[in-house]
């Protein structure tokens, strides 16, 4: 224990050596941590190399610099790091897409728990082949056609691939608003209703449901490179019309249909950006 508290603090003075050196310009040598800390300067470099590369340079000749990242982390963090050999920072690569589809389910609040049981019954493969069975393949090939001599369950299993590459999830969201109970009336006529304890104007929280779906043919791979100029939009490969329409049947006969009829609203309201285009579906219940 005595042993891990020496460690611990000797990373703890490393911290403050290096954030008053990035303070000061920087630049020390590996014999000066070694007397701060109390490690050999053997031990100091291999600190360094092993731990702290993100955060000190080395130029050479046992001289380093202190980089000005390390004003903007945490003690705990920085011995996080020590403990164990990690990045400092999180590693991020850069994908763009240039086609998707976005959908945005506005329903009552009320029928949260309904929404997110039918959508979540639907990110799960046996639920996923029970709705294919139930649309029927020679209906899923009209849109999305099968190979040559494909047989059922390759057919089957191609479908569940392309619905987990693209719908990853969804994000609820909830909204307060204001709606007219029925037909637009004056301020008596309104007023009559309230008599009759008939409500004109109705407080609802609605639940915001969103999709966002991306087309995999349109992605680039920017690698590490956060440079948006680096990469011209208009260079950007375009998945076509082919892959979004196939995202969008199967987001309606799977999903959306699946939901619709398990929340049992009167009215369903759906915004879908899909491509360069925007819609707004009203489904109505007619019995």
């Amino acid at each position: 224990m005595a042993r891990k508290q020496d460690r611990q603090q000797r990373a703890k003075t490393a911290f403050e050596f290096f954030k008053a050196r990035a303070l000061a310009g920087g630049k020390f040598g590996v014999d000066e941590l070694g007397t701060a800390t109390g490690w050999k300067p053997r031990t100091a470099k291999t600190h360094i190399d092993k731990h702290w590369k993100e955060l000190i340079r080395d130029e050479g000749g046992g001289i380093y610099t202190v980089l000005q990242e390390i004003l903007g982390i945490g003690e705990d963090d920085f011995l996080e790091v020590a403990r164990q050999r990690q990045f400092v920072f999180r590693r991020y690569e850069r994908h763009t897409y240039s086609a998707y589809a976005q959908y945005e389910l506005l329903l009552p609040l009320t029928q949260e728990a309904k929404l997110r049981a039918a959508l979540d019954d639907l990110f799960y493969t046996d639920s996923l082949r029970q709705r294919i069975s139930e649309i029927g393949l020679p209906n899923i090939a009209k849109e999305i056609p099968r190979h040559h001599s494909e047989t059922d369950d390759a057919y089957i299993n191609r479908l569940l691939d392309f619905i987990g590459e693209r719908f990853g999830g969804y994000s609820i969201g909830q909204v307060s608003g204001r709606y007219r109970a029925g037909d637009l009336l004056a301020r008596n006529e309104a007023a009559e209703l309230l008599l009759k304890h008939r409500r004109y104007l109705v407080d609802e929280t609605t639940a915001v449901v969103r999709f966002i779906v991306k087309a995999t043919g349109s992605r680039i791979n920017h690698g590490r490179d956060f440079n948006p100029s680096a990469q011209g939009l208009a260079s950007l490969p375009f998945a076509g019309p082919r892959e979004l329409e196939e995202v969008r049947f199967l987001f309606f006969r799977l999903f959306l249909e699946a939901v619709v009829r398990t929340v049992n609203e009167e009215e369903v309201w759906l915004i879908e950006e899909y491509g360069t285009q925007r819609f707004l579906h009203v489904l109505r219940q007619v019995y």
